[in-house]
C-alpha cells in the first residue's frame, strides 16, 4: 500500500501516512508535553517570629496548619519552597495575594486577635497547595507610666520589665497607661492584692512606708491569657530631719550585734540574744534571752522568724579558738528562742545586713542561706569576693586595701582607690570608700577614667546604709552623724548628734537602722535609740 502511493506519488496521501505512523510511535506533541512538568508545590521552609514565640508545631512540609503567639503587632516572616520552578504568593486575613521571593524576610503588621496567614505554592504544572498560620496577637504593654516623686534610674522602656527609683517623699501616685490593644492595668505594692487603675489616670494617693518596697505594674492581654509585669524597686527613707534621741542605755553586756524590725529589737551580747519589744520605741522592754556559749560577734540577722547569729566556739575572745559558727534560732515565739541546728566551719562567718538583704562571709566566699528550710538548707555559694562588701541594686562591690571589684551584668570592673580601703558603699555611679579616717567618692561614670575626691569631715568607724542615708559613728563615741547621698555629686551630713551624753569616750560597737529607728550600740555604756517618731 506505501509502496503504491509513493509509486503514484501522491504527495498529499502520503503525508497523511506519515502522520499517521508518527502517532503510533509516541513522538512527544504540545497536546501531551504537559506530562514532564514538575508537580511540587511543597514549601520548604517557613519561618516566623515573634520576640521569644515561634511557630507551633515545628515546620514539616506535610503539615499545613500552624499557629504563633505574638506579642507584638509585627511579624517576621520567610518562606522558601522546595522546587526551584514553583513559587509561592501570601495573604494576610483575605487580603489581596502577593507573590514574594524566596528566602525575602517580610514583616507582618497583624491586628489585636487572630489573623489569618495563607501561603500558597503553584508548581511548575499549575497545582497548588496551600498552608495557614493562625497568628494570635495578643498585645500586653504598658505604653508609658509615671510615678510621682519617684525618680526612676533608668529612662521607662515597654520592652524593660524592671526599675530602681529613688523617693523623694512618703507617697506615691500612679498614672499608668496601657497600649490600645490591652485589656486592663493593675498594681500591687510589697506583694499585696491586686489592685485596678484607669488606664492614663492618676492614682489616689498611696501611702509609702519606711523601707523597702517592690511596685509591680501588671498589663494584661485581651483574651485574660497572657500578662507582663513591670517591677519597680525603691525605698522609703526615714524622716531624718525629725531625728532625735530616745537617750535609753540598757543592755550593759558588750553588745556585739543587732538586727531590728517595726517591732522588736534583736541583741547579740556576751551572754547570747536577747530580744526587745520596742512597739513602744521610747519604753522597749526585755521579752526573752537565751544563753549561746562562746563570742558572738560577726553579726546577726532575722528573716522568717528565723535568726542567725555568727560566733566562735567556746572562745573568750575571738583570738581564743580556730572553730567558728552559725547559730540558728527558731524566734517564732518571741518569749522561748530556740536554737535548732549549728552550722560550724574552721574560719569565722560573717553576717552582712544591707538594706533589708542578707549575706554570710566566710573564707572569701559569700553565701546565701534559705531561712525557710532551717533544719535542712546548707549555705549556697553566691560569688567569691573579698571584704568590705556592698550591694547596690543589680551591683556588687568588694574590695581588697585599694582595689575594688564592681561585679554587674557577669561582668568585673576594677577600680582603685586612694587610700587604703576599710569599708565601702554606693550609690548611683559612685563608690564611697573610707579608712576610717577620711571618706573618698570615685565617680564611675567611665570606669576606664574614675573621678576622685575626698569628702570633708567624714571620719567613721560602723556605719549601716539605709535608702538615701548612712549613719555613721566615729571611732571613740564623740559623735553619731547621718549623711544624705541622695545627690551622690554633694554628699552632706543631714543631721549630726555631737553630744550624746557619754561618761566618757567609749568605742562604738554595733549601727542597725531600721523602720522609723536607730541603735547605736557602746562597748561599755550599752546602748542608744533614735527615732523620728514624734
Amino acid at each position: 500500500m506505501v509502496y503504491y502511493l509513493l509509486r503514484k506519488k501522491n504527495v498529499f496521501l502520503y503525508l497523511i501516512l506519515f502522520f499517521i505512523i508518527s502517532c503510533n510511535t509516541g513522538t512527544p506533541t504540545p497536546e501531551n508535553n504537559n506530562s514532564i512538568l514538575s508537580n511540587n508545590n511543597y514549601l520548604s521552609m517557613i519561618s516566623l517570629s515573634s520576640g521569644t514565640f515561634y511557630l507551633n508545631p515545628d515546620f514539616n512540609k506535610d503539615i499545613l496548619e500552624y499557629s504563633i503567639q505574638c506579642t507584638m503587632n509585627t511579624v517576621s516572616f520567610q518562606a522558601k519552597t522546595e522546587d526551584q520552578k514553583s513559587y509561592f504568593e501570601f495573604r494576610l486575613n483575605g487580603n489581596t495575594w502577593t507573590i514574594l521571593k524566596s528566602e525575602v524576610t517580610k514583616d507582618l503588621t497583624v491586628d489585636s486577635g487572630l489573623n489569618k496567614l495563607e501561603i500558597k505554592v503553584t508548581a511548575e504544572n499549575k497545582s497548588t497547595k496551600t498552608y495557614v498560620v493562625n497568628i494570635n496577637y495578643t498585645n500586653y504593654y504598658l505604653s508609658d507610666i509615671e510615678i510621682s516623686n519617684l525618680k526612676l534610674a533608668n529612662f521607662f522602656n515597654k520592652n524593660n520589665l524592671n526599675y530602681y527609683g529613688d523617693l523623694s517623699t512618703d507617697f506615691i501616685t500612679i498614672t499608668a497607661t496601657k497600649e490600645q490593644d490591652a485589656k486592663k492595668v493593675e498594681y500591687s505594692l510589697d506583694d499585696g492584692n491586686y489592685l485596678l487603675l484607669q488606664s492614663g489616670i492618676p492614682s489616689s494617693e498611696i501611702k509609702i512606708n519606711v523601707g523597702n518596697h517592690l511596685l509591680k505594674i501588671k498589663v494584661t492581654s485581651i483574651d485574660d491569657n497572657y500578662f507582663k509585669e513591670y517591677k519597680f524597686e525603691f525605698f522609703g527613707n526615714q524622716n531624718v530631719a525629725n531625728l532625735k534621741t530616745v537617750g535609753a542605755q540598757l543592755f550593759n553586756n558588750y553588745i556585739r550585734g543587732l538586727f531590728a524590725d517595726a517591732q522588736y529589737l534583736y541583741i547579740a551580747d556576751y551572754d547570747g540574744l536577747q530580744i526587745v519589744d520596742i512597739i513602744d520605741i521610747k519604753n522597749p522592754k526585755e521579752v526573752s534571752k537565751i544563753k549561746i556559749n562562746g563570742y558572738p560577734s560577726y553579726g546577726i540577722t532575722v528573716k522568717n522568724n528565723i535568726c542567725l547569729i555568727s560566733r566562735n566556739i567556746n572562745g573568750a575572745s575571738i583570738f581564743d579558738t580556730n572553730k567558728y559558727a552559725i547559730d540558728i534560732i527558731d524566734v517564732l515565739d518571741k518569749t522561748n528562742p530556740k536554737i535548732i541546728r549549728t552550722i560550724e566551719g574552721a574560719t569565722y562567718f560573717k553576717i552582712i545586713n544591707i538594706n533589708g538583704e542578707f549575706l554570710i562571709y566566710n573564707n572569701d566566699v559569700f553565701y546565701k542561706f534559705d531561712t525557710t528550710k532551717p533544719t535542712t538548707a546548707n549555705i549556697e555559694i553566691f560569688f567569691s569576693g573579698k571584704l568590705p562588701f556592698y550591694k547596690y541594686r543589680d551591683s556588687l562591690y568588694s574590695a581588697d586595701q585599694k582595689n575594688i571589684s564592681v561585679y554587674k551584668n557577669n561582668k568585673i570592673t576594677q577600680i582603685g582607690a586612694d587610700i587604703g580601703i576599710m569599708d565601702l558603699f554606693a550609690k548611683d555611679n559612685f563608690i564611697f570608700v573610707t579608712d576610717q579616717s577620711q571618706l573618698q567618692s570615685i565617680d564611675i561614670t567611665v570606669p576606664t577614667k574614675p573621678v576622685k575626691k575626698y569628702l570633708p569631715l567624714m571620719e567613721y568607724l560602723i556605719k549601716d546604709t539605709y535608702g538615701n542615708y548612712v549613719y555613721i559613728a566615729d571611732s571613740i563615741g564623740r559623735y553619731f552623724k547621718i549623711i544624705d547621698i541622695r545627690d551622690p555629686n554633694n554628699v552632706k551630713i543631714t543631721k549630726n548628734f555631737d553630744n550624746l551624753g557619754l561618761p566618757k569616750y567609749d568605742r562604738p560597737s554595733a549601727v542597725f537602722v531600721s523602720d522609723h529607728n536607730c541603735f547605736l550600740a557602746f562597748e561599755n555604756y550599752g546602748l542608744y535609740i533614735f527615732t523620728d517618731k514624734d
